[in-house]
């Protein structure tokens, strides 16, 4: 049997808001994890190499932590959106 959901407006544009909000907050997240960082690899290298390489690397690394948090995330969200999806009636 299909069951059919009716939203009103006002509770869309709360809905849409509220998205918007948490978009925003991850993406903060995010920023402020590549921020630390890139602020707390060049402090831990004991290298020899100038502290711009050392800034370069540590944002690359940074970045590269970043793309694969979000790839884990998003395959273990995949997973459990596909568990919970029913075909048919």
């Amino acid at each position: 049997m299909w069951i059919f959901r009716v939203d009103e407006p006002r509770l869309g544009v709360i809905r849409i808001r509220e998205w918007h909000r948490r978009a925003r907050h991850t993406i903060g997240l995010l920023v402020v994890l590549l921020a630390c960082a890139t602020a707390g690899l060049p402090i831990l290298d004991q290298s020899n190499t100038s502290f711009p390489n050392k800034i370069l690397t540590s944002l690359w690394n940074g970045l590269d932590l970043i793309v694969i948090a979000n790839e884990i995330i998003a395959n273990a969200l995949v997973d459990i959106i596909s568990t919970r999806v029913e075909v048919g009636p």
